[in-house]
C-alpha cells in the first residue's frame, strides 16, 4: 500500500483510501446542501463540485505548505544567528585567557619580589595588549 503526504497529519502519512475520506468529509463540509439529494443525472454538477473541492483542498495544502517552509527559514536564520553570536563569545574569552596567560608570568615575579623578570616584560607591549582587550569588550 502506498503512503501519500496527508494534509491533516503534518508528519504522518495517509493510505490512499484514507486521503479519499478526507476528501468527500471536505466535499460535504463545502457543499452540504448539493450533495444530499443530487440525482443521478446531475452527475456533471457533482464532478465539478468534487474537482473544485480537491482545488481548494490542494491550495490549504499549498498554503500550510508555504507556511511552514516559512517558519523553517526563520529558525535556519535564528540558528545562524546564535551561532554566530556563540563564536563571537568564544573569541573574546579566548582573548581574555591569552591575556591572562601573557601576563601570568609577570604577575608571579611581582608576587615573588622577582624584580629581575618582572623589568624583562615590555610595558609598552603589555599596556598595548590591555587597551585593545578592553576595547573589544
Amino acid at each position: 500500500m502506498a503512503t501519500i503526504p496527508c494534509a491533516v497529519h503534518k508528519v504522518q502519512t495517509c493510505s490512499p483510501s484514507k486521503l479519499t475520506k478526507q476528501f468527500f468529509r471536505l466535499l460535504l463540509v463545502s457543499y452540504p446542501e448539493s450533495l444530499s439529494h443530487t440525482p443521478m443525472d446531475n452527475q456533471d454538477g457533482v464532478m465539478a463540485m468534487a474537482v473544485e473541492a480537491a482545488l481548494e483542498w490542494n491550495r490549504r495544502e499549498k498554503r500550510q505548505m508555504r507556511k511552514l517552509q516559512r517558519a523553517v527559514r526563520e529558525k535556519g536564520r535564528e540558528r545562524t544567528l546564535l551561532k554566530r553570536k556563540k563564536e563571537d563569545m568564544a573569541a573574546k574569552k579566548a582573548a581574555k585567557q591569552n591575556v591572562v596567560d601573557e601576563f601570568m608570568p609577570f604577575f608571579d615575579a611581582i608576587a615573588k619580589n622577582d624584580m629581575e623578570t618582572a623589568q624583562n616584560f615590555d610595558e609598552t607591549a603589555m599596556m598595548n595588549t590591555i587597551r585593545t582587550t578592553l576595547n573589544d569588550g
